[in-house]
């Protein structure tokens, strides 16, 4: 079930990122920031899409359920949404936060 919650916030904090992202931004820094939050949350649909689907099929859950490679991937998806909630706190980059440190849209970034 964890698959499942990390598919849901993936998919909502991956849209307001790609929506957030501001193209003409002067600072290379907050642009390489905010194209990896992009990038991780896609990244990160992208590897529970693939599980989820191999969970339905009763040949390919073989390889996933209960295997250490599902360990390892729910360990790789950790670690990116770790990441990514790094990037979009600072409010340098203006993802969740805004420049007062206020935040915008911390709903779509973080879950209880």
């Amino acid at each position: 079930m964890a698959i499942d919650l990390i598919l849901r916030h993936s998919t909502f904090s991956g849209a307001n990122t790609a929506y957030q992202v501001e193209r003409n931004h002067e600072d290379a820094k907050v642009m390489n920031n905010q194209k990896y939050a992009v990038a991780s949350t896609i990244t990160s649909l992208i590897i529970i899409a693939i599980v989820v689907l191999m969970h339905l099929s009763s040949a390919t859950s073989l390889f996933i359920v209960s295997t250490k490679l599902e360990g390892l991937i729910c360990i790789i998806l950790v670690g990116l949404h770790s990441a990514t909630v790094a990037v979009v706190s600072d409010p340098y980059n203006g993802l969740a936060v805004d420049e007062t440190g206020a935040v915008m849209n911390g709903n779509l970034y973080y879950f209880r």
